[in-house]
């Protein structure tokens, strides 16, 4: 069973939200975390993975993260850029050399995980989301259950390994990532480790299935085959928008209304959206926002507001609907060797 939470903190997806990627200002980042670290219930952040664990400088990260966070490390920005070199790269590649290199590369996040752990004194780390790449047609579940079952030996100091979905290759469609099907997934995660799953974002199975509507299809499935593990809250939209075409993988904030005057109005994403997928899943360890924004030049009072929005959304609708089982949550933890 996933280790559930009864009195959640949540995941804030921050580097979306962020501009470190495009323009570094170690002063501006760190005005944002030390806003972060003031909201309570906030519980740790989502960081990727580009080979390093701080797109800039792991050393800056590790003086200013907030003690009482705990760190997601998502390997998606890392393996894109992989793919783009090396379109074999990837966990569930067809191609031997390809799939190996991935397998080296997830050793190094968990070789990253121990080492900010050790420094640390205590488990920052609390997940590693990896993913099914590379495109589909260069991938199968045969390849991504290898890998799995490879890396179920590595050493993750304790950290929950999950497969984050992202959206699958459909005929005759434009694809974002196009990685395998969730039903691939949930098959090579058949033999790993009972604490091992999926995590899901709603606006990456909007974007795959092309209705918000249909994105409890998803939950569904993963809750069923006892693999759900992450929730995390990102928009979508159906048209063009300030964030690009229909159906990009930009992570949208909440669907613009009285309680979200920062959203986007073509976001289909809703706080009734958000109720009906805590609705389906029933039992998460972990769930929260990944919202960005537009607009590159917006103040920083703007991109907090957007992810206040957010979790005040999914605050409300977790309200009446805390997973039951084992209590915890995403606090850190002292730090032992386990």
């Amino acid at each position: 069973m996933p280790h559930l939470v009864e009195s959640p903190g949540y995941v804030v997806g921050a580097y979306a939200v962020s501009r470190a990627h495009s323009v570094w200002d170690a002063r501006e980042e760190e005005a944002l975390y030390d806003r972060l670290a003031t909201d309570d219930r906030i519980a740790g952040l989502e960081l990727p993975w580009l080979g390093r664990l701080h797109p800039h400088d792991d050393d800056w990260l590790a003086a200013h993260f907030p003690e009482r966070f705990t760190g997601i490390i998502t390997s998606i920005p890392g393996l894109m850029s992989r793919i783009a070199g090396d379109p074999d790269h990837g966990l569930a590649s067809m191609n031997e050399s390809g799939r190996r290199a991935a397998v080296a590369e997830a050793r190094r996040i968990g070789e990253a995980a121990r080492r900010w752990n050790d420094r640390e004194g205590r488990r920052v780390v609390s997940a590693v989301e990896l993913h099914a790449g590379p495109r589909a047609d260069r991938a199968d579940a045969g390849a991504l259950a290898r890998s799995l079952d490879e890396l179920a030996r590595a050493e993750w100091d304790g950290a929950e390994i999950v497969i984050e979905h992202c959206d699958a290759a459909v005929a005759g469609r434009p694809r974002e990532k196009g990685f395998l099907g969730l039903d691939a997934e949930l098959r090579a995660l058949a033999d790993a480790p009972a604490s091992w799953g999926v995590s899901l974002n709603w606006g990456r199975s909007a974007l795959e299935l092309r209705d918000g509507d249909r994105v409890v299809e998803h939950i569904v499935a993963a809750r069923e085959a006892g693999r759900l593990r992450g929730l995390m809250f990102s928009g979508a939209a159906a048209e063009p928008s300030a964030f690009g075409d229909a159906w990009t993988d930009a992570h949208l904030p909440l669907q613009r209304s009285t309680s979200a005057p920062h959203g986007e109005p073509t976001s289909l994403l809703t706080e009734e959206a958000v109720g009906a997928a805590l609705d389906a899943a029933r039992a998460w360890s972990w769930s929260g926002v990944k919202v960005g924004c537009a607009d590159r030049s917006a103040t920083l009072d703007v991109r907090v507001a957007i992810v206040d929005e957010a979790l005040s959304a999914l605050d409300r609708a977790a309200r009446g609907r805390r997973p039951r089982g084992v209590a915890g949550s995403l606090s850190p933890e002292p730090f032992e060797k386990y």
